[in-house]
């Protein structure tokens, strides 16, 4: 025995020990109590065989020890090197009372023990400390805790559990684990493992789970739980696990928001018409919406991670042939680093179906350094193609409209011509006959000719309206006059017809204003030649109102045949009337109504028609025309013979291929003291010039047809212009006395050296005003 103790007191040690050491032997009896903190038995004091109610302290005091439940009595239960705690209660001669717990930890092979005191009260201090740091920590994590005995099933909880849920902190923190599933929403609970199920078989046993849970006030709160198996049993199967309970409400509603911002901006860029990709720095796509879809022929899934130029697509230009990727709209933007825009090419589909799109890029850097580009594009195929169709309609409209007014300056001047000789000579016979059924007969062919003048000026004057052309004078003019003019000419015609024609004038018809009075004349002629033609008995009434201010009003009306809805609608339209019966009954283009309309809207004015059938017809103009500061010249100084004084002597070169042309000008300059010299096309005309230039007779004006055969007028002119250039000398005044009367022919007389232009057929005071004021230059 004593060399066994002796053993354990040669026994040495370097390690540090916390606790009170006291070698035991088989007896229980301790051999000697050393203080804490000393070096494991390197200093063992000579006291052996102690009984064990009296130790003796190495300060020199003895104390009584007993156990707290039974007497201390150490029992080695073998010899293996095992441990054996047992709790025990000292009471030192201070009266204070320790409490230990008592571990034997044997020698192998050796039979006595060891008996290692440690002071639980410390312990348990150490212990409260590091539960209360702990708690401090879960406190300010705000976060739950929870301890799973897998064998009993028994939940305990703790930290903030409770509160998360809205439950009593002081209620029972332990209850059976099928009633906290019971608190998980029943679309979460098949993800809660039920104890006895596999449990995570990684090597620390760790689990995450997010799942709902219900809030006492009714609400679901949303569980982050975080856990970790903390015991098994000998054969490695989990037995107990712990961990946290974190509220991730705020986060989930939050990832939520997020969902539901991205799907309605998802939603928002499918709905889009255009066409939208984002391409990170690689100028891989990644991300697309519907539409860039359709236009790329791919499906998202298929175009994620694809290029921008990839092979798929076979990029090229529009007009065919390859494309350099630096022209290619990432490229642009990723270069210029600014937007580019309009970039247009083509890509075909995977079945081989070209399209041509445009495209806008915009590069864009983030926070975190990454770039990326947003392209907006669209499929412009269609549209390219449209524009080539509308680009053939233009030409072939333009080619349509060539053609008309080729055709219409033909006919013009078919028609014009002999025109000139029926109202010409009648003019001329007008001022020589005096047998009164001689000058009746004469009016009668004046009038006639007159009709089909205005039936030819009419068509001219809508192609003027339909090319644009067609200008308005703004001179001062009185609309007494104009309203005078027309009662004049139709009161006649009403008369004859057996119909009342009455005009109630406005007092402010006497004064000026500014406007076109051809046009407005054009304007109220029209509408009175329909209200007498369209009506058989009853009358015409003409209101016109002018008052200070205001504009000037014509309201006509008839008791004519009047016009149904379907008619209406159709009345303004061109080379049309209400229904062809009109036509055959009563004559007629259809274009009065329609050159009115253009006019009034030309002049800034409005135009209403309403219509009763076996009633009559109402037209109301408006026109906005201002007032003028001074009057128009009076109606005589305009009608009046001009004086012809000024053309005594003068030598007058006239050029016409049509003998009845040539004839009426002779007739109608006879009288003038003028020399005339006639000649029938442009050859003889450049001779009779260069001779009489030559004699020293030049003429003072010429009067050039233009379509004549050899050589025209112009082309004439033109000549004699070019010598004179070459002489320095002056230039003759000209004048294109030609049935060539479109507008765009006027200009190019003008524009060809021509003074003045008159149209066929005119009268003999046009002529004469023209060839005068041409002498008085």
């Amino acid at each position: 025995m004593v060399s066994q103790r002796s053993a354990l007191s040669d026994r040495k040690g370097s390690c540090e020990c916390s606790d009170t050491v006291a070698p035991a032997g088989w007896d229980g009896q301790f051999d000697h109590a050393g203080p804490a903190r000393t070096t494991c038995y390197s200093d063992m004091p000579q006291w052996l065989a102690k009984t064990p109610p009296r130790i003796r302290h190495e300060s020199g005091t003895e104390s009584a020890v007993r156990s707290a439940n039974r007497p201390i009595r150490m029992v080695r239960l073998s010899h293996a090197e095992e441990l054996m705690d047992i709790p025990v209660a000292f009471e030192p001669e201070d009266g204070r009372a320790v409490e230990s717990l008592v571990s034997d930890q044997g020698i192998p092979q050796s039979g006595p023990m060891d008996a290692v005191s440690r002071d639980l009260l410390a312990a348990r201090a150490e212990r409260d400390a590091a539960e209360a740091h702990l708690l401090g920590i879960i406190e300010g994590a705000e976060v739950g805790t929870f301890e799973l005995n897998l064998a009993t099933n028994a939940l305990r909880v703790g930290g903030r559990w409770a509160a998360m849920l809205g439950r009593d902190a002081e209620a029972n923190n332990v209850f059976e684990f099928l009633d906290f599933r019971d608190l998980v929403h029943p679309d979460d609970q098949p993800n809660i493992p039920m104890p006895g199920t596999a449990l995570p078989d990684n090597d620390d046993g760790f689990m995450e789970l997010e799942f709902r849970m219900r809030h006492d006030a009714g609400h679901w709160v949303w569980i982050l739980s975080r856990s970790r198996v903390t015991a098994r049993d000998a054969e490695g199967r989990p037995i107990a696990t712990a961990g946290v309970h974190l509220d991730v409400s705020d986060r989930k509603r939050l990832e939520q928001e997020n969902r539901a911002s991205r799907a309605y901006l998802t939603e928002v860029m499918d709905t889009s018409i255009a066409a939208l990709a984002v391409l990170d720095e690689a100028g891989r796509i990644t991300y697309a919406n519907l539409e860039a879809e359709r236009i790329l022929g791919l499906s998202r899934p298929d175009m994620r991670g694809r290029a921008y130029n990839d092979p798929v697509w076979r990029v090229e230009r529009v007009a065919g042939g390859p494309l350099p990727d630096e022209e290619l709209p990432f490229r642009q933007a990723t270069r210029t680093g600014g937007t580019v825009r309009d970039i247009r090419f083509a890509i075909h589909w995977p079945d081989g179906t070209r399209r041509v799109l445009s495209a806008n890029a915009v590069p864009l850097s983030h926070a975190d350094g990454q770039r990326q580009v947003v392209v907006s594009f669209s499929d412009i195929t269609e549209q390219l193609a449209a524009t080539a169709r509308l680009e053939e309609a233009r030409l072939r409209a333009e080619e349509v409209s060539r053609a008309k007014t080729v055709f219409l300056a033909n006919m013009s001047h078919e028609i014009r011509t002999p025109l000139n000789g029926v109202l010409g000579m009648a003019e001329v016979l007008d001022a020589v006959v005096t047998v009164p059924e001689q000058r009746q007969m004469i009016a009668t062919i004046r009038r006639s000719g007159e009709t089909l003048l205005t039936v030819l000026n009419s068509v001219l004057d809508m192609s003027k309206i339909e090319a644009g052309k067609m200008e308005l004078e703004a001179v001062p003019l009185l609309v007494s006059e104009i309203v005078a003019q027309a009662e004049a000419v139709y009161s006649v015609q009403a008369e004859e017809k057996g119909l009342e024609f009455e005009v109630f004038a406005h007092a402010g018809a006497d004064r000026p204003r500014l406007g076109d009075p051809h046009r407005i004349a054009q304007v109220l002629s029209n509408l009175l030649s329909n209200a007498i033609k369209f009506t058989e008995s009853g009358g015409v009434v003409v209101k016109v109102s002018m008052k200070p201010g205001r504009p000037v009003t014509f309201d006509i009306s008839d008791t004519g045949v009047g016009m149904s809805e379907a008619q209406l609608a159709r009345v303004f339209d061109s080379f049309e009337q209400a229904d062809g019966s009109m036509t055959r009954r009563f004559g007629g283009t259809g274009l009065g109504l329609s050159i009115v309309r253009e006019l009034v809207e030309l002049m800034g004015g409005q135009i209403t028609v309403t219509s009763t059938p076996g009633t009559g017809t109402r037209v109301k103009v408006t026109l906005p025309l201002a007032e003028a500061a001074e009057a128009p010249r009076a109606r005589d100084e305009v009608e009046a013979e001009p004086d012809i004084s000024v053309l005594a002597g003068r030598r007058l070169l006239v050029a016409d291929d049509n003998v009845t042309n040539r004839m009426v000008l002779a007739e109608m300059l006879a009288h003038t003291g003028a020399v005339i010299s006639l000649v029938e096309n442009g050859q003889e005309a450049v001779s009779a010039w260069r001779k009489a230039e030559a004699a020293g007779q030049a003429f003072d004006v010429l009067l050039l047809d233009i379509t004549m055969p050899v050589q025209d007028g112009l082309s004439a002119l033109m000549e004699i212009r070019r010598i004179e250039a070459a002489r320095g000398g002056a230039k003759v005044p000209a004048v294109a006395v030609t049935a060539n009367a479109m507008p765009n022919q006027v200009a190019d007389y003008i524009m060809g050296g021509f003074d003045t232009h008159l149209a066929k057929p005119f009268k003999r005071k046009d002529l004469l005003h023209a060839v005068r004021s041409l002498l008085l230059v």
